[in-house]
C-alpha cells in the first residue's frame, strides 16, 4: 500500500511539474550536500527556538508613512499557518476559496512551497479536508504551522491529518489520519465551537511529537523516517496549544498545555514527569507557554483562564503566582528581561500588557494596537494586530515606544509574522506579503 501511495505521489508530482512549467513556474529539486549543510532560517512554529525571537540585526528604526518596502504580495487563501523560511523557499498551508463569496471554501487544504524572492508557487500538496462540524466563522483552517527537519517537511491539517513530505518536491513520504488510524476524537473536548486542529508539531531526535487525544494517547510520537508510532502517553484532554521542549536541570521535557492543566513528558519515552492544574471551563488554552532560563514557565489563556507562572526544577513544581490581570487568547507572548509581554483580552478589546515575571504585578497596559501577535528581534518588537496594522516598537518597564506603524494587510490577521534576515513575511486570510525591514544605506551612519 505504501509503495502504491508513493508511485501515485510521484506521478502526481510529474503532472504538477508539467503544469507548473506550462504556467511559467518552477518545481525545485534538491541541491544535495549544500542544501543539507545550512539550518533553516525559520524552521517551524515560533522560529529557531520556538519562542518567537530572531537573531536578525540591521532592522531600520523607522519606516516611511506608507510602511516598509513591499517586495511582493500575492493571493494565498484561508488559514492561520505561519510561514517557514529555508534557503530561498517559503512553506506554509492554506485552504483555497470556493468562489467570490466570503466564507466559501473548498473541501481541501494545501501545503505549499513558494519562491521567497518572488512568491511564485514551486509545488503544492493538496489533501481532502471536509468542513463538516467546523465553525468557519471562527476563521477557517488550517491553523497549525508546518515543520522542517532535515530534508523533510511535516504538516498537520484541520481534521487531524499528519503528513511527511519531501521538502524539495512535495512528494508524500508517509501520512496518518489521527482520527481514522488511531481513534483520536475529531474535536476538542468541551469547546462550544469547533475551530479544528491546531497543534504545530515538535521535533525531538528522530521523532515527531503531536497532541492527538483519546485514551492513553493525549500525546503521540512518530518516527520521522516512516511514521511508525514510537510512543503514546496521557489520558488528559488536549487543547489547541502546541507543545514546547524545555530543559530542567539537564533533563529535557515536553511541556503540553492541555485542557485544564499543564503536563510534562519525557520526550524519548512519553513517561509523565509532572502535572499542574490550570483549571477553566473550556478547552481554549491556545497560546504557547513561555520558558525562560531561570526555570520559570508562563501559561496564559483568556476568559476564565488567567495567567500563572510555575517554577520547575528537578525537585518538583511550585506555583509562583497567578493573576486574572493578563489573559492571552490566541496571540503570542514572550519574556524580555524581567517582564512578560502579551496582548491581553477576551472577545472584546485587548491591551498590550507588560507584567513582572517574578511578582505578577502589571507594569503597564497600552491600547495603541488591537489584539496582536508579537515577534522580537534586534532589540525591537514587531507587532501585527488583527486589523492588519504592522508596528515596530521598543518596550521596557517604562512602557511602549512606537517607532513606526503602517496598515499592511486587509483582512483578519491572526498569524504571527516570520523574519529571515531583514525580510519579513506575513499573511492574513487572503494574501501573503514580503517586506524589507532593513535599514537603507542612505540612512546608515
Amino acid at each position: 500500500m505504501e509503495r502504491a501511495t508513493r508511485r501515485r505521489s510521484r506521478a502526481a508530482l510529474r503532472v504538477l511539474g508539467l503544469a507548473a512549467a506550462a504556467a511559467g513556474l518552477v518545481v525545485v529539486a534538491g541541491s544535495g550536500q549544500e542544501q543539507a549543510s545550512a539550518a533553516p532560517e525559520w524552521p517551524g512554529w515560533g522560529g529557531p527556538r520556538r519562542n518567537f525571537t530572531s537573531d536578525a540585526v540591521g532592522l531600520a528604526d523607522s519606516w516611511p508613512a506608507g510602511g516598509p518596502t513591499r517586495l511582493w504580495s500575492r493571493p494565498l487563501g484561508g488559514g492561520h499557518s505561519s510561514i517557514l523560511v529555508d534557503r530561498g523557499r517559503l512553506f506554509t498551508q492554506y485552504r483555497p476559496p470556493d468562489g467570490p463569496e466570503p466564507d466559501a471554501w473548498r473541501e481541501e487544504e494545501v501545503v505549499v512551497a513558494l519562491d521567497a524572492a518572488t512568491g511564485r508557487t514551486l509545488w503544492e500538496h493538496r489533501y481532502p479536508a471536509p468542513l463538516g462540524g467546523l465553525d468557519v466563522p471562527l476563521g477557517v483552517g488550517p491553523h497549525a504551522t508546518p515543520l522542517i527537519v532535515g530534508e523533510r517537511l511535516f504538516a498537520t491539517g484541520t481534521n487531524k491529518q499528519l503528513v511527511a513530505l519531501d521538502k524539495a518536491t512535495g512528494e508524500v513520504l508517509w501520512s496518518h489520519d489521527l482520527v481514522r488510524d488511531f481513534g483520536a476524537p475529531p474535536h476538542y473536548r468541551i469547546m462550544p465551537r469547533k475551530p479544528g486542529y491546531s497543534c504545530s508539531l515538535l521535533a525531538y531526535g528522530d521523532l515527531i511529537i503531536a497532541t492527538a487525544g483519546g485514551p492513553g494517547q493525549a500525546v503521540m510520537a512518530f518516527h520521522q523516517e516512516d511514521g511508525r508510532v514510537a510512543w503514546r502517553s496521557g489520558d488528559f484532554a488536549i487543547a489547541p496549544a502546541s507543545p514546547i521542549l524545555i530543559t530542567v536541570d539537564g533533563r529535557e521535557q515536553v511541556v503540553v498545555f492541555a485542557s485544564d492543566r499543564v503536563v510534562a513528558l519525557d520526550p524519548a519515552s512519553g513517561t509523565q514527569l509532572w502535572s499542574h492544574p490550570h483549571p477553566r471551563r473550556l478547552d481554549a488554552n491556545i497560546s504557547t507557554p513561555v520558558w525562560s532560563d531561570d526555570n520559570l514557565l508562563f501559561l496564559s489563556s483568556a476568559h476564565d483562564g488567567g495567567t500563572r507562572v510555575l517554577e520547575v526544577s528537578g525537585a518538583g513544581v511550585r506555583e509562583r503566582w497567578f493573576t486574572m490581570a493578563m489573559r492571552v487568547y490566541y496571540g503570542t507572548a514572550m519574556r524580555i528581561g524581567d517582564l512578560y509581554y502579551g496582548s491581553s483580552g477576551d472577545v472584546g478589546p485587548a491591551f498590550l500588557t507588560a507584567i513582572d515575571a517574578h511578582s505578577g504585578e502589571v507594569a503597564w497596559r497600552d491600547r495603541t494596537f488591537q489584539r496582536s501577535t508579537l515577534l522580537h528581534a534586534d532589540g525591537k518588537l514587531i507587532i501585527l494586530d488583527e486589523d492588519g496594522m504592522l508596528g515596530l516598537a521598543t518596550v521596557s518597564r517604562r512602557g511602549l515606544r512606537v517607532l513606526a506603524r503602517a496598515p499592511i494587510l486587509t483582512t483578519t490577521a491572526w498569524t504571527v509574522p516570520t523574519l529571515a534576515g531583514t525580510k519579513l513575511y506575513l499573511r492574513d486570510r487572503a494574501d501573503i506579503v514580503a517586506l524589507e525591514l532593513g535599514a537603507s544605506r542612505e540612512s546608515a551612519p
